[in-house]
């Protein structure tokens, strides 16, 4: 488990946008739309079709303390789902945070 929170840990600081998803989830493809429409580029993970999946989603729950998707990281914070992502794009609060 450590591996894995480690691996995670390198992608999130190398990254500014990281997004933790499955590729059937509908709040997913919700915020992979709102990410694109806002022209962000994000390294995303489909934990769905990733071979150690399971073990992905039981570190990030250790993480976030959540283990719902998707699971959103701007500059190293976690923020959270589709619904927050959404609510810091309209404030323009992720822009912020981008800068």
């Amino acid at each position: 488990m450590k591996m894995v929170k480690d691996q995670i840990k390198a992608t999130i600081s190398s990254n500014p946008v990281v997004m933790y998803s499955k590729s059937t989830c509908p709040q997913c493809t919700q915020a992979k739309t709102d990410l694109e429409k806002n022209n962000l580029k994000a390294k995303i993970i489909e934990i769905d079709t990733a071979d150690n999946g399971r073990e992905i989603q039981k570190a990030l729950k250790e993480l976030t303390r959540k283990d719902t998707v998707p699971s959103i990281f701007i500059n190293k914070r976690h923020i959270g789902g589709a619904n927050e992502l959404s609510k810091k794009l309209a404030s323009g609060e992720l822009k912020q945070m981008l800068e």
